[in-house]
C-alpha cells in the first residue's frame, strides 16, 4: 500500500500518451491503478466495521486491536488518497491529449 503512489508515478512518467505503443501499457497501469484505489477503499470500510463490531472483554486486547487498526487505516487512507488524486490527474492529462 505504501508504495502504490510512488510505483504508479513513477511508470507514469515514463510514459508518453502521444505514442501508440504506450497505450496498452497506460491502460493496464490504470487499470492496476483503479483496483488498488477499490482495494483500499473496501480495506477502510472493513476496518471501520470491525471497529464497529463487537469489542473484546478485556481492555488491554481492546486497546491493542484500536491501536493496529488506527496504524493501519492511517497508513491504507493515506496511501489510497495519494494514489487517487495521481490517478486523477494521470487520467485528465492522457484523456485531454487523446481527445486531441
Amino acid at each position: 500500500m505504501a508504495k502504490w503512489l510512488n510505483n504508479f508515478a513513477l511508470k507514469w512518467s515514463v510514459l508518453d500518451p502521444h505514442i501508440e505503443d504506450h497505450q496498452e501499457t497506460i491502460h493496464a497501469l490504470f487499470d492496476k491503478a483503479h483496483d488498488q484505489i477499490e482495494s483500499g477503499d473496501l480495506g477502510l470500510v472493513y476496518v471501520g466495521r470491525l471497529m464497529e463490531g463487537e469489542m473484546p472483554s478485556n481492555l488491554e486486547e481492546w486497546r491493542g486491536l484500536h491501536l493496529q487498526a488506527l496504524q493501519s487505516m492511517e497508513k491504507l487512507c493515506r496511501a489510497t488518497v495519494a494514489l487517487q488524486t495521481k490517478f486523477d490527474i494521470a487520467i485528465q492529462e492522457f484523456n485531454s491529449i487523446v481527445s486531441l
